[in-house]
């Protein structure tokens, strides 16, 4: 049979052969079953198609059969099914919504390879695209948008781009675009609502998160709203009705159950509503390991109850016996309870299952590390250290870890230099790795240069990171450079609602150098907010007590600073010694007397106390009893040779006083 262009004859077996039926129980032949086999295949092309049928029917027959194929054909390549890729794009999406965006960039590439006008596949490409590269400029996206014009998901997407790069008008505008033509899409104006709330516009975003409510009635609608809602005060009464609703729509009551565990727990820091939820969720799942994780660590770090903590975490090892991040757990807890012997114990156990969860037991060696190096055993901490780094996924943070130890502990900078250096190699954006690498450079390294660097660039992730801005202007007060540094701990002042604690040293600091310009009134005011936003006063009060009694000579005031302080912190041996001064100053010797006694009951080879009854003593005109202390204090110099050095100059000048030269020159 001649075969004309365009056409293609396909034969069931090769010229001057005979086809074979099939086994007497197939109602069609070999033939006849393969190809309909691959013509209903997803995305085979009919050459394809074709040569499997040929390869397949060979050796059904034993080679006795060979279908052949007479092809003309010259158009674009003819599939019976197209694949709509649902199953890859499903998988990219999961992909995208864990930000693996490598893997998923290179699957969605290959979905477009084969199918290059693929709304779904152009829609991902463009998400991951946007995410990762700041210079992307939504080409995919343009392109969906112009082959599927007034599409609302390729509306939805662009939206969500205009969004991202800042662009809130343009999102607005997408998004209202794609409303006007489907209006009863609560997806589309659930994005709406995201967009009004990431612009902080909150009363319109309410309003569309309420709309999307309206017309999809569902649990999911009311998360998204309660999401909303949880993230402001003046929201919360809302915000746990919704909670109640949310419960009454679950079909996992559990769940439910526990999330509104979590809003009482971290957002009321209502604790009781917030155990009664746990409860419930462990009544209704009693088997649910992250409920009891969870629960675990409310009575840890909330409740202070230890012992139900690690009441928790046995029930998961009850569950599952090789859980090692309970094992971790309940290791910490008995750290923190002072039992190390038991800490230990756990560790060890998560460190035997490290070849079945390498990642977990990582924080066992870590957490059995602080333990070794708390008792000075380096060596084995440090080995631990390495185990972690070794064993983790996320290697910044061990990392981090080893660096913490290498500087605090072994003192070996450079160590702790390569350490940092790595960790921030992995985790470019953590602020905090930058923070304290900058300190590194600053306080160890002696390169204020790069401090600086490491600071500036931990303010260009955050340009709220108080802590940055401080260290830049306590580098420029150590430089001298007063002008510059007040600018800096301005800048953080203004962040004092964001970050208080940290505002407070920047408060602190511009009073030191508002003091020694003499301008005494706004030192005084820098010194009181310090004390007012910070959480630990005590240091903050013996800071304005020096300002006191060195810039306005007001000792009365100094005394009751120092009260303050001695009243947070009874054992600091520095505000005793400060307020003892200060009462010697104010001629109250037996009230000064009696701070350096206590600081000799606390420490009894204090010789700076001892050097202190001295003085007062030496005041007061007894200079027997004052020789007699200074004499203690130098037969404690091997203790503290410095501070001995004192009591040696104190004694020989009274002695040259009484004209005892030998024994001065002594």
């Amino acid at each position: 049979i001649p075969s004309s262009t365009g056409n293609i004859i396909a034969f069931s077996t090769s010229a001057g052969t005979t086809s074979s039926d099939g086994n007497e129980k197939a109602k069609n032949s070999s033939y006849c079953l393969s190809l309909v086999k691959n013509m209903m295949t997803t995305d085979l092309d009919l050459d394809q198609i074709f040569r499997n049928v040929r390869k397949e029917v060979r050796e059904i027959s034993g080679g006795n059969q060979l279908p052949t194929v007479d092809n003309h054909y010259e158009g674009s390549d003819f599939y019976f099914r197209k694949s709509t890729y649902t199953d890859q794009i499903n998988q990219i999406d999961s992909l995208i919504d864990s930000e693996e965006y490598d893997l998923a960039l290179e699957k969605v590439s290959a979905v477009i390879a084969k199918s290059p006008n693929n709304k779904r596949a152009l829609l991902r490409r463009g998400r991951i695209e946007y995410n990762k590269y700041l210079d992307y400029k939504g080409d995919h996206l343009f392109k969906a948008d112009s082959l599927y014009p007034n599409d609302s998901e390729v509306l939805e997407y662009l939206g969500r781009y205009y969004s991202t790069i800042g662009e809130v008008e343009k999102a607005n505008n997408t998004i209202d675009r794609a409303i006007l033509l489907f209006p009863n899409d609560p997806n589309l104006v659930y994005w709406r609502a995201r967009f009004d709330w990431e612009s902080e516009n909150l009363s319109d975003a309410e309003k569309f998160f309420t709309k999307a409510i309206t017309l999809d009635s569902t649990e999911q609608r009311f998360l998204d709203r309660v999401s909303f809602y949880e993230n402001y005060p003046d929201y919360y009464e809302k915000a746990e009705k919704d909670y109640k609703t949310i419960i009454e729509l679950s079909t996992n009551k559990a769940n439910a159950h526990y999330i509104r565990a979590l809003f009482f727990m971290d957002i009321l820091e209502n604790n009781k509503k917030a155990l009664e939820g746990f409860n419930e969720a462990i009544f209704l799942d009693p088997t649910n390991i992250d409920y009891l994780d969870q629960r675990g660590k409310f009575y840890s770090t909330k409740l202070i109850d230890p012992l139900k903590a690690i009441g928790d975490w046995i029930e998961m090892l009850n569950i599952d016996s090789l859980n090692v991040d309970a094992m971790n757990s309940i290791g910490l807890e008995y750290i923190k309870l002072g039992d190390t012997i038991s800490g230990v114990k756990w560790f060890n156990q998560g460190i035997q299952l490290e070849n079945i969860n390498p990642n977990s037991s990582a924080f066992c060696y870590s957490n059995r590390a602080d333990v070794y190096a708390s008792r000075g055993k380096l060596d084995e901490a440090l080995i631990d250290f390495s185990k972690a780094v070794n064993n983790s996924i996320n290697k910044s943070e061990h990392f981090y870890y080893r660096f913490r130890f290498q500087l605090d502990y072994r003192e070996d900078e450079i160590a702790a230099l390569n350490d940092v250096n790595e960790a921030i190699r992995l985790d470019p954006e953590n602020i905090n790795y930058l923070y304290d690498r900058g300190n590194l450079w600053v306080d160890n390294l002696d390169n204020e240069p790069k401090a600086i660097e490491d600071f500036e660039k931990a303010l260009e992730i955050d340009p709220n990171y108080t802590d940055a801005i401080n260290a830049i202007g306590t580098i420029y007060t150590t430089k001298g450079d007063t002008l510059k540094a007040i600018e800096q701990f301005n800048k953080g002042i203004k962040q004092e609602n964001q970050n208080p604690e940290a505002a407070a040293f920047c408060y602190g600091n511009r009073a030191v150098l508002y003091a020694q310009q003499g301008k005494l009134s706004i030192a005084e005011h820098d010194y009181s907010k310090a004390i007012e936003l910070t959480l630990f006063k005590s240091d903050r009060y013996y800071s304005r007590a020096l300002f006191y009694f060195f810039y306005k000579k007001d000792l009365e005031a100094s005394i009751k600073d120092l009260d303050l302080a001695i009243k947070l912190d009874q054992v600091n041996l520095t505000y005793l010694v400060g307020r003892g001064i200060v009462f010697r100053e104010l001629k109250k010797y037996s009230k000064a007397i009696l701070d350096f006694e206590e600081i000799l009951r606390i420490d009894p080879n204090n010789i700076n106390a001892i050097n202190e009854i001295g003085i007062t003593y030496e005041e007061q005109g007894k200079i027997e009893e004052s020789i007699w202390f200074y004499t203690i204090g130098i037969e404690k110099s091997n203790l503290n040779p410095t501070t001995a050095s004192y009591c040696y100059s104190n004694r020989g000048r009274l002695l040259l006083d009484q004209n005892r030269f030998d024994e001065a020159l002594s």
